[in-house]
């Protein structure tokens, strides 16, 4: 028989983990937690920023080179594919409705 009602508390399957909890007593304590933790995400923001800026620097060091490559040597980017033509006997049609 279907129930419309939630499940009770003692059917409900639980998941045991433990929790730290981290509560400090003084004001000077919850200050000096609450500036620890805004000083760890400001150090991976810095870190995220400075891996994409060397990733910046790396690419366009590269595209330098390969520009300046070219430019001594003279030679010139390969030469684009041909246009790929559509084949109008491979045309699809949708079957007509009777009406």
């Amino acid at each position: 028989m279907p129930r419309d009602t939630p499940p009770a508390q003692e059917d409900v399957p639980r998941a045991h983990m433990r929790t730290i909890v981290i509560q400090p007593v003084s004001p000077l304590g919850k200050l000096a937690l609450a500036a620890g933790l805004v000083a760890a995400g400001v150090l991976l923001v810095t870190v995220g920023f400075a891996l994409v800026a060397g990733l910046a620097a790396v690419a366009a060091i590269t595209g330098v080179g390969v520009v300046a490559y070219r430019a001594l040597t003279g030679a010139r980017a390969a030469p684009p594919p041909p246009a790929a033509r559509l084949d109008p006997s491979r045309e699809v049609f949708l079957p007509k409705e009777k009406s």
